[in-house]
């Protein structure tokens, strides 16, 4: 009876771990809900990426992004997956910089954030 618990708890141990695990590589956000959040405007706002590409976006606002745009690289791509990862990683290289305030990094996040480049290739139909 004590090794049926030991073996029951174990195995409940393992599942909730792998669970865990999953949960980690699970995108906070998906696809739509980071275009939504990052690029879409509510109620005659800017959105936020036009937020920090003007300047006027705060700490919070650059640490955003970074965190939409990493859940983003997270979730299925709808083309080459080398190309999503490429673009993917270009968008966080330059999300990172700025969130850093390096010299130049707002400029090249705007051209990593242009729409064609992904919904081009991966937006789908």
């Amino acid at each position: 009876m004590r090794i049926a618990l030991s073996l029951g708890l174990a195995a409940l141990f393992l599942t909730a771990s792998m669970a865990g695990a999953d949960d980690k590589d699970k995108p906070k956000y998906t696809t739509k809900e980071v275009m939504k959040l990052a690029h879409g405007k509510d109620k005659g706002m800017p959105s936020l990426l036009t937020k920090i590409t003007d300047g006027k976006g705060t700490d919070e606002d650059k640490k955003k992004i970074l965190e939409l745009y990493e859940a983003l690289a997270k979730n299925p791509t709808k083309g080459d997956a080398a190309d999503w990862k490429k673009l993917n990683d270009a968008i966080i290289t330059a999300a990172k910089d700025v969130v850093d305030g390096k010299e130049g990094s707002v400029a090249v996040l705007k051209k990593a954030a242009a729409c064609g480049a992904c919904h081009n290739g991966h937006k789908g139909k």
